[in-house]
């Protein structure tokens, strides 16, 4: 982590690695305000195929159409193919009504909150506390 760049309190740039200790899995996160246009990219890619998302919608849609892509790795390792990618552009943002509807339906019928909980919450500033800890290699 680093702010060498905008010399503010908050970091330019982030790449972390992250293991389970139970699994092994692995995951890595690149977070950059120092990239010269916007851009958002979730990449997911697993053994037996991917789901990559570019773009974001916002309010000024500076970061590009939506657009998720999935596919089945139908090929053998090393092997890899684009063939049947599956793009879906997304024209609205939906995703603050969908947790708003899980939230209000959870009061409703008193069922616990599943989706970005307070332990959701909390885990996460625990996994965080964790990368600042490690910060310097």
């Amino acid at each position: 982590m680093s702010n060498l760049y905008w010399k503010m309190d908050v970091e330019d740039n982030a790449f972390v690695i992250l293991k389970d200790s139970k699994t092994g899995k692995v995951a890595s996160l690149h977070s950059t305000m120092t990239q010269w246009r916007h851009l958002f990219s979730l990449e997911i890619f697993m053994e037996k195929g991917y789901m990559v998302l570019n773009g974001l919608i916002t309010s000024t849609m500076s970061y590009g159409e939506e657009v998720l892509s999935v596919a089945r790795n139908r090929s053998t390792a090393p092997a890899a193919t684009w063939k049947d990618e599956v793009k879906t552009q997304y024209i609205t943002n939906n995703s603050w009504r969908y947790e708003m509807e899980h939230f209000f339906v959870s009061i409703i019928e008193d069922k616990p909150v599943s989706i970005g909980n307070s332990n959701d919450a909390l885990e996460l500033m625990n996994i965080i506390d964790e990368i600042y800890k490690q910060k310097d290699f």
